[in-house]
């Protein structure tokens, strides 16, 4: 195939280009969303005499586990039925969506290293690590359900 030749003349396979070109943009990403936070921390600053910064207060506010109790709780299945009226099927294919990627592959043989099996699993695990810090906290606001 087109793919073994590229190979033997020396040309990269598009799976590492592929890898490459998700390294390269999480790398962008990341570097525009240190300007961004930069930029907001030094406008808190002018403001609030001290550095802030509104994205670490809501990951400590979401991980720490106190206070809870001040803005109301709510039993488990409440935010369930939020989630399903909000998003309806597309909450229910969410959260299916890593074990089907995952079977699907072991059915396909494919290898964990597989550019398109990596690509996926980069899509769906902030999901899933989202879900895992928010679904212990007995107060759960809607806003932040929806990463």
């Amino acid at each position: 195939s087109s793919k073994i030749e590229a190979k033997r003349n020396g040309a990269k396979s598009s799976s590492s280009l592929d890898v490459a070109a998700i390294i390269k943009l999480l790398l962008r990403t990341a570097l525009h969303a240190a300007v961004i936070q930069s930029v907001v921390m030094a406008i808190d600053y002018v403001h609030y005499g001290k550095i802030v910064s509104p994205t670490l207060n809501i990951f400590i506010y979401n991980t720490k586990g106190q206070g809870d109790e001040l803005y109301g709780i709510e039993p488990l299945s409440y935010y369930i039925k939020n989630i399903f009226l909000n998003l309806n099927f597309v909450s229910v294919l969410g959260i299916v969506a890593l074990p089907v990627v995952g079977v699907k592959a072991l059915v396909q043989n494919r290898q964990a290293n597989d550019s398109t099996f990596s690509a996926k699993m980069l899509l769906l695990l902030p999901m899933y690590i989202w879900l895992a810090i928010v679904a212990p906290r007995p107060h759960k606001e809607e806003r932040f359900l929806f990463p």
